[in-house]
C-alpha cells in the first residue's frame, strides 16, 4: 500500500483500502461517494480495481512513481501497463525519463510502453536494450527521439560460432565443475540490437525523425510485426515500403499523409503482405486506381502442371489455384486520394470481408462505382464526406443492406436530399453516429425518420445501442424538428446543430425542461463553436 500511502488528495480512498485490507467491505455510501467525486473531476470509476488504477495512475503522471521500487506488495504487469496508459491520458507531458526508469527497472514483465506525446528520450529507448525487457507493443506517436538509437533497437542479433567441444586432456586441466560443463552456451548475443525482437505493434506517427533507414531496420528485426503506424512520417520514400513486403503477418498498416510514396510500392506490397486486414492510404497523393486492383483479391491458375505462366481467371473451381491480393481486408481508407477513379473503387467489391470504407474527398467517384460494393455486401461504416457527384441512388443503395451499419458521414455533399436520407435512416436501426452537415437539400422532411415511435427505441433487439451522435451543422433545420429529435432519442450524447436556426435561449429552454432522463452519459449541444451546453448548467 506504499504508493497509496503517498497519494495526496485521496485520504477517504486510502482510509477505505485500509479498512478493505483488513477483512473489511467498501460501503456503498462511501463508493457512490468517491463515485461522484471522481465523476465530478471528469474521471469515471464505478468499481475498486479502477480506483486503485486511477489513484496509481495520477502518482505515475504528477512525478511520484518511485514509490513503486519501494513497494512491499506485488503489483501485475497489466497493472501497470492500464495505469501508464491512463497516466498518458491525464498528463502526457508528466512521463519522463526518470518515470520510465522507476517502471522498467522495478517490473519486468511489462509488454506495452503506451507512450503517446510524453517527454521521454533516448535515455528510456536503451532501457529496452536489456536483455530481460519483453516489449511487445511500443507507441512512441509525438516523441522526440533519435534515428540512431532506434537503429540500434532494430539491429538484427549476430550468432556466435559454434562452440568448440573440449578434448580429455583439456577436461583434466580445467577447474570448471561438471555442473557449469553441463550448462548450456547462448547462442545469440545479449546486446542492445536484439531488444526489438519481440515487437509485434509499433506506432511511429508524427515522428519526423523516421526514415526509409529505420523503417528497413524495423522490418528486418522485427519479423513478427503485425501492427505498423507510420502516419505524416513524411520522409519515408518507396525505399522504406519496400522493405515492409518482408513482413508475411502485417495485418494493420498506416500510411497516411506520405506523399513520396508511389503507386507502384503500394501495388507490389499489396501483391506479397496478404494478410493486411486494415490500410490506411488517406492523402497519399500518388495512390490511384493501379494500387487498387493489386489490393482486390485476384484467383490465378496454371495452365498445367509444368507451364510457369499464368493467368487470371474467373472461375474458382478450377484446380491449382492462387489467390492474390488482400482477400482478408476489412477496413480501407482512400481519403483525398484523388487520383482514384471509378475502376479502382468498382474492384473493391471483390474484397468479401471489407466492413469499413472512407473515400471521403475523392472528386471523380461516381454511384455506379459504389453499387456493386454496397449492394454485395452490410458495411459497419462508411464514409463519404465531400462527394460531390454521389447522389441519392447511394443512399438508397446502402439502404437495402445497412443491417450492420453503425457509422455514416455523408457530410459536405450537395447531391444528398431527403428522399434518400430517410429511405436510409428509416431503415439502419444500428445506426450510433451520423453526419449530415452541409448537405442544402436536407431538411425536416428527411429526419422524420429519427423521431418516429417504431425507431425510437433505447437498444433494438438485435443488439443496436442506439443513436449518439448527430451532426446537423448548415442546414435548414427547424427548432421544432431539433426538438422532436432530442425527446425521441433518448440515448443522444451530442447533436451538433450550428447554422441551423436554433438559438442559445432554445437550446437553454430544452435543458430547463429535460422532458426524458438520460441514462447514459451528459447529453450536449453544440450550437456554435465556442458554446457548448451540458446536461446540468449552462457554461
Amino acid at each position: 500500500m506504499s504508493w497509496i500511502d503517498k497519494t495526496q488528495g485521496m485520504e477517504e480512498l486510502k482510509r477505505q483500502l485500509l479498512h478493505w485490507r483488513r477483512g473489511g467491505r467498501v460501503s456503498e455510501t462511501t463508493n457512490s461517494t468517491l463515485r461522484a467525486g471522481f465523476s465530478a473531476s471528469g474521471k469515471e470509476c464505478s468499481t475498486l480495481e479502477e480506483l486503485c488504477l486511477l489513484s496509481l495512475a495520477e502518482s505515475i503522471a504528477s512525478g511520484r512513481s518511485h514509490c513503486l521500487r519501494t513497494s512491499t506488495f506485488y503489483v501485475p504487469p497489466e497493472f501497470i501497463e492500464f495505469a501508464l496508459h491512463k497516466a498518458v491520458s491525464i498528463s502526457g507531458h508528466a512521463i519522463t525519463d526518470d518515470v520510465m526508469e522507476d517502471l522498467l527497472t522495478s517490473h519486468w514483465g511489462i509488454e506495452a510502453l503506451p507512450l503517446q506525446n510524453s517527454q521521454i528520450s533516448d535515455r528510456t529507448i536503451r532501457l529496452l536494450f536489456l536483455p530481460s525487457a519483453t516489449i511487445r507493443h511500443l507507441d512512441v506517436r509525438g516523441c522526440k527521439l533519435s534515428e540512431q538509437v532506434l537503429g540500434q533497437l532494430f539491429k538484427k542479433p549476430k550468432l556466435k560460432p559454434e562452440p568448440k567441444s573440449p578434448n580429455k586432456a583439456e577436461l583434466n586441466k580445467s577447474e570448471l565443475n561438471k555442473a557449469e560443463l553441463n550448462q548450456p552456451q547462448l547462442r545469440t548475443e545479449e546486446a542492445a540490437g536484439s531488444a526489438g525482437r519481440l515487437l509485434e505493434s509499433l506506432w511511429l506517427s508524427g515522428c519526423g525523425w523516421v526514415t526509409d533507414f529505420t523503417v528497413t531496420r524495423a522490418a528486418t528485426c522485427c519479423t513478427g510485426l503485425r501492427d505498423l503506424r507510420l502516419r505524416n512520417c513524411t520522409r519515408v520514400t518507396d525505399d522504406g515500403l519496400e522493405a515492409l513486403s518482408a513482413l508475411p503477418l502485417l495485418q494493420f498498416l498506416d500510411i497516411e499523409g506520405l506523399a513520396k510514396v508511389s503507386e507502384e510500392a503500394v501495388a507490389k506490397l499489396a501483391r506479397l503482405c496478404t494478410s493486411l486486414r486494415e490500410l490506411n492510404l488517406a492523402r497519399c497523393e500518388k495512390i490511384g486506381s493501379a494500387s487498387l486492383w493489386a489490393i482486390a483479391p485476384r484467383v490465378k491458375v496454371r495452365k498445367n502442371e509444368v507451364a510457369a505462366s499464368w493467368e487470371e481467371v474467373e472461375d474458382l473451381q478450377q484446380s491449382l489455384h492462387v489467390e492474390s491480393g488482400c482477400g482478408a481486408l476489412r477496413a480501407l481508407s482512400l481519403s483525398k486520394c484523388i487520383q482514384v477513379t471509378d475502376s479502382g473503387v468498382g474492384v473493391l467489391s471483390q474484397c468479401q470481408q471489407l466492413m469499413q470504407l472512407d473515400v471521403s474527398g475523392l472528386p471523380s467517384i461516381s454511384d455506379s462505382a459504389l453499387m456493386p460494393l454496397l449492394l454485395s455486401r452490410s458495411l459497419t461504416a462508411l464514409i463519404l464526406r465531400g462527394s460531390k457527384m454521389l447522389t441519392d441512388a447511394t443512399l438508397q443503395a446502402l439502404a437495402r443492406t445497412s443491417s450492420a451499419l453503425t457509422l455514416l458521414d455523408a457530410s459536405h455533399s450537395p447531391h444528398f436530399s431527403d428522399r434518400g436520407v430517410h429511405s436510409l435512416l428509416s431503415a439502419a436501426r444500428r445506426l450510433e453516429v451520423v453526419s449530415l452537415s452541409e448537405c442544402p437539400r436536407i431538411s425536416d422532411k428527411g429526419l422524420r425518420a429519427l423521431t418516429s415511435g417504431e425507431d425510437c427505441v433505447e437498444e433494438s433487439e438485435d443488439g443496436g445501442k442506439g443513436l449518439r451522435e448527430v451532426h446537423l451543422a448548415n442546414n435548414e433545420i427547424s427548432t421544432a424538428q431539433i426538438w422532436r429529435v432530442v425527446k425521441a432519442r433518448r440515448r443522444l450524447e451530442l447533436l451538433v446543430v450550428p447554422g441551423t436556426g436554433l438559438t442559445k435561449e432554445a437550446a437553454a429552454d430544452m435543458y430547463a425542461m429535460q422532458p426524458l432522463p438520460r441514462p447514459t452519459a451528459p447529453f450536449s449541444v453544440m450550437v456554435v463553436a465556442a458554446a457548448v451546453w451540458c446536461r446540468c448548467c449552462c457554461c
